[in-house]
């Protein structure tokens, strides 16, 4: 075949406007990009950017977390520049030390903020990925539904409904690795343009296999359901498929099967001590209330307050509520269903909603506190890794689906007037969705006793000993940054990463130590003795009382026959051979 000149002149003139295309579509990525990542800090930034390295993002549902995120964002770099084991620490829990890989630890968040942690410090770093969380998430879902809908618009509603939902802003209060879920939406579209034939099989594997690995680094937890529920969107949809394509749906099943086994290879050091270690599940029950769907907690500004009386029946904290969806998205659901309901995507996207809303509710099924019938989760909670998973926490694929339909139902409007209309719902969802930013949920600040913070340790702490803290636990978080101040140049016989100090049979004034209250948990006769066993067994050489609490052991330890040392804001017992202890 000849090809013209004007042939020639129009393929030139295709190529010119698939590259301004391109061109436009990168924009729009960019600016979906810095909206987001303007409205997180808008809304969460502001009071902890002009003091990154003393404030932080994250002091409601418990705040000792974020205490525990800033040693491990300091950990990673340290172990590795220090020619140490990263999986293994011995600097907190002495001298038992801890496998680090059982924990959520976010290797990958940590060697991603590296640059932040070494020049500013682990809070900086903690701070700018916190803000950075719910940018990436609605940046990451935007992407999706524009690939679905290739509307701007009704992606940018799509992914800021994820980026800002209730599960999003309710972890901000306090778990990085649970608000770091940008990659779960990128799956599904590698996934997508995978079966459109858009991305070869070689570079599909290679590409799940990346995503897996770091989201495997950044929430083990996060992987384990997102892996048991993209099995369960496959054989969804390869049910609602023609017959003929059975075959396609077993060669994109080897394909995955293929990049979870590069994943692994990858990781084949951290599951070594993985699996080598305990798994803590998290005490207590958190699985989401069905009243929950509808009645919003305190962390939502609009209602929280008026159903604050229900909403305090809901089991779990308010970082493991977030079920609220509201009536305005329950709505747009409600007319998705219905307009789209019979087509396969229809089917598939409400039958999946379905499926992980009874999977958030877990077993038995409550609502407003009480129980009643059991649920499939019960069925769940017998098989090894999963049973770990919170159901609460499912509620991000109920958002990630829920910002996907709104994109597909607001995209496929041509009449202006319905378009309003449809607009005005997603504005009512925004509001009934945003955070109670006056209740103080987002915003902590650290302390540092003059002690640490001006070097005075150096005079009194050697090198590599074993220094008690007393409150020991969660009521004393603050001692793991007092740590990392200090160089790691000394040992924690406490700590707060995976669960509490003492919780084992050694030493029976495990809640006295953990809160630091002598008074309210009294400590028995044989206070002393315990308390001498404990420090044997620990190779402690300094007790360092702080704050209220601390001093509140005073009585306690007089019994050492030690001198205190008041300095620098806190009380050392400096233990020597004389003490017997």
């Amino acid at each position: 075949m000849v090809v013209g000149p004007s042939g020639r002149v129009s393929k030139e003139l295709g190529s010119e406007a698939v590259d301004k295309g391109a061109g436009r579509r990168k924009g729009h990525s960019a600016a979906a990009l810095g909206a987001f990542l303007l409205i997180s800090i808008l809304m969460f930034g502001i009071p902890v950017l002009p003091h990154l390295t003393h404030s932080y993002l994250g002091n409601g549902a418990d705040p000792a977390d974020p205490d525990a995120f800033f040693w491990f964002l300091n950990w990673w770099p340290y172990a590795i520049g220090h020619g140490l084991n990263p999986f293994v620490t011995h600097a907190v829990y002495a001298p038992c030390g801890l496998d680090v890989a059982t924990a959520t630890s976010v290797p990958a968040a940590s060697l991603a903020a590296l640059p932040v942690t070494l020049t500013l410090g682990p809070v900086a770093a903690f701070n700018l990925l916190m803000l950075l969380a719910p940018a990436l998430a609605g940046w990451c879902a935007f992407l999706l539904c524009r690939y679905v809908t290739n509307a701007f618009w009704p992606s940018i509603a799509g992914g800021y409904l994820f980026g800002f939902s209730t599960y999003e802003i309710a972890h901000l209060t306090a778990h990085l690795n649970l608000s770091l879920v940008f990659l779960v939406p990128l799956v599904i579209l590698l996934l997508l343009r995978h079966v459109r034939g858009e991305l070869g099989p070689n570079a599909f594997v290679w590409l799940l296999a990346l995503i897996l690995t770091a989201q495997f680094m950044l929430s083990t937890e996060v992987f384990a359901t997102m892996t048991v529920f993209g099995a369960i969107a496959l054989l969804v949809a390869a049910v609602l498929g023609p017959h003929e394509g059975r075959h396609s749906f077993r060669e994109i099943g080897i394909r995955i099967a293929l990049a979870y086994g590069l994943a692994a290879v990858a990781l084949s050091p951290y599951l070594y001590y993985f699996f080598q270690g305990s798994v803590y599940p998290t005490r207590g029950v958190f699985d989401a209330d069905l009243a929950n769907v509808v009645i919003p907690t305190t962390i939502t500004a609009v209602g929280g307050q008026t159903f604050a009386s229900v909403s305090r029946k809901f089991v779990g904290n308010f970082a493991e509520t977030a079920a609220y969806v509201g009536l305005p998205l329950l709505g747009i659901f409600a007319m998705f269903v219905w307009s789209r309901g019979r087509s396969k995507a229809g089917k598939f996207l409400s039958i999946m909603v379905a499926v992980v809303l009874v999977a958030s509710l877990g077993s038995p099924l409550r609502i407003r506190g009480h129980s009643s019938i059991p649920l499939p989760w019960a069925l769940v909670r017998r098989f090894p890794m999963i049973r770990f998973a919170l159901p609460d926490r499912l509620t991000v694929y109920l958002f990630l689906l829920l910002g996907l339909i709104t994109a597909i139902w607001l995209a496929a409007t041509a009449n202006r007037r319905v378009a309003w209309l449809k607009w005005a719902l997603v504005v009512a969802n925004s509001v009934a969705l945003f955070p109670n930013l006056a209740g103080g949920y987002w915003h902590g600040s650290t302390t540092v006793p003059s002690f640490f913070a001006d070097g005075t340790y150096r005079n009194y702490l050697t090198p590599g000993e074993t220094v008690l803290v007393i409150p020991a636990g969660r009521a004393g978080a603050d001692a793991q940054l007092w740590q990392i101040e200090a160089g790691m140049s000394f040992r924690l016989a406490g700590g707060y990463l995976v669960r509490d100090t003492f919780s084992d049979p050694l030493c029976p004034l495990d809640r006295a130590l953990v809160t630091g209250n002598a008074r309210r948990y009294p400590v028995g006769p044989d206070a002393l003795g315990q308390l001498r066993a404990l420090l044997a067994a620990r190779g402690v050489q300094t007790v360092m009382l702080y704050g209220p609490l601390g001093e509140s052991w005073r009585p306690v330890l007089a019994g050492l026959g030690l001198t205190p040392v008041e300095v620098g804001g806190v009380t050392l017992y400096q233990i020597g051979q004389e003490s017997g202890a």
